[in-house]
């Protein structure tokens, strides 16, 4: 789950995107879009077994991108396997206390 003080928009292109706002799940078939305010609990998936594509986007951006794509290294780098080892959780907390918004 995140908060951030910024608004996000999500658009779902293919696929079915399943975005967690307000207390519940709303499911994103192509072509629908939802907005979440800022400073709300979300959080989205791919409940499906077919890929989903999406646009994100973020107002204002300022850093936001930057710690995407560093999470995108870790990953590939094979420090980041899973959220549920402890290895993991500890990169990710280092990474993201960088790039406080408050």
């Amino acid at each position: 789950m995140y908060r951030h003080p910024m608004v996000e928009r999500f658009t779902s292109l293919k696929g079915e995107l399943a975005v967690f706002c307000d207390g519940r799940w709303h499911r994103m078939t192509a072509g629908k879009t939802i907005v979440v305010p800022s400073g709300k609990v979300h959080s989205f998936r791919n409940r499906s077994a077919e890929p989903c594509y999406y646009v994100g986007q973020v107002t204002p951006g300022g850093r936001f991108l930057n710690p995407m794509e560093l999470d995108g290294a870790l990953v590939e780098a094979g420090k980041v396997t899973s959220l549920c080892r402890l290895r993991s959780l500890i990169y990710l907390g280092l990474l993201y206390d960088s790039f406080r918004y408050v």
